[in-house]
């Protein structure tokens, strides 16, 4: 299977099954949530969650400003300075005007397609 129907049936066959399962998981969370032990676990999940989260960003990062590779330095491109700028961006929109994450990405995603296509950035 193949083209637009075939791509159609892998994304609904990869996005629907972890929906479903958020759905049930978030309606037995409504009638659980006040539990002490739930209350206990979720406090765990959280430090846990933003642990993975930091440190990913710390190991991608330290890879990004530390790259020791031969061909070239990675601050120095143009590209890593763009990036750099959206993110910043992304950081001051999400921090201080309370802006959606979804809105952020979606809006870096647009800027992404843009600057592709104009060939301001290159992959």
């Amino acid at each position: 299977v193949g083209g637009i129907f075939g791509s159609l049936c892998a994304t609904i066959g990869l996005v629907l099954p972890p929906f479903i399962v958020i759905l049930i998981i978030a309606k037995v969370y409504a009638k659980f949530k006040e539990n002490r032990f739930v209350e206990g676990v979720m406090l765990g999940l959280k430090s846990t969650v933003v642990g993975l989260i930091a440190a990913t960003a710390l190991k991608v990062g330290l890879q990004i400003l530390l790259f020791q590779g031969n061909e070239k330095n990675v601050i120095n491109t143009l590209n890593f300075w763009i990036y750099f700028c959206i993110f910043i961006a992304a950081l001051v929109l999400l921090l201080y005007k309370k802006i959606s994450p979804i809105l952020i990405i979606a809006g870096s995603a647009v800027i992404g397609i843009v600057l592709g296509y104009t060939g301001v950035i290159t992959v």
